[in-house]
């Protein structure tokens, strides 16, 4: 099925079952898109309040393609859930990538009893060798009862953001999980070199970014052991 049909069909569903969210996703913009933006590439879907206080939803229709209409109506809620908590806005001079991950967990809650257990085991397709594979790993606060010194159900994102913090260091942010000094001639620097590490990590089938999404799995799976 089509991304656009299913997003369809997944909002048309809400509408029946789920009126409050089927409201919410009525009243987004839906974008789809494969092109650079805000920087980075879309590969799954996101939203974003604008300046005249739209709510936009921007999708990579490969992301869509081949999902069930249960699984686009997870998606959907998912998304709706970053609006709702404002976690457009409370992101602040926060790195957006590690607060991503932060706000995930919060609105999936624990991987043993997810929030919204629709999201698991969605695939998406590989543009380049169509080859299906799982998305980047669906974010979930790791605590196990009876287990301290985790991320739990119920934590504000920003505490987990600063748990998250202390697993990596991110080159990016030297550890400080706050964006660059706005220096006029480091962030054009900083623009060029960001384009050319796209345009490698799109050569490279974004190997860089894989590294990195492994690597924090990993620590926080790591308590698990």
């Amino acid at each position: 099925m089509k991304s656009r049909d299913l997003i369809m069909k997944a909002r048309c569903r809400l509408l029946a079952v789920e009126p409050w969210y089927g409201t919410m996703a009525a009243l987004m913009e839906w974008q789809e898109t494969r092109n650079i933006v805000d920087g980075g590439t879309v590969d799954t879907a996101g939203v974003a309040i604008r300046s005249d206080g739209r709510i936009q939803a921007i999708y990579n229709p490969n992301f869509f393609d081949n999902m069930t209409v249960e699984q686009g109506m997870g998606v959907i809620k998912h998304e709706i859930e970053h609006i709702v908590l404002m976690h457009c806005v409370r992101v602040m001079s926060r790195h957006p990538r590690i607060w991503n991950i932060a706000t995930d967990m919060v609105i999936n809650g624990r991987e043993d009893r997810p929030n919204i257990p629709a999201l698991k085991g969605i695939k998406v397709k590989d543009p380049e060798t169509g080859e299906e594979k799982e998305i980047e790993p669906c974010w979930y606060v790791t605590a196990k009862d009876g287990v301290s010194g985790l991320p739990e159900d119920g934590m504000a994102a920003e505490e987990i953001y600063k748990w998250l913090l202390k697993q990596i260091e991110c080159p990016m942010c030297g550890g400080t999980g706050k964006k660059p000094k706005d220096n006029k001639k480091e962030q054009k620097e900083g623009q060029k070199e960001q384009k050319e590490e796209i345009k490698e990590a799109t050569r490279e089938g974004k190997a860089d970014r894989q590294r990195s999404v492994d690597e924090i799995k990993r620590l926080i799976r790591g308590f698990h052991r």
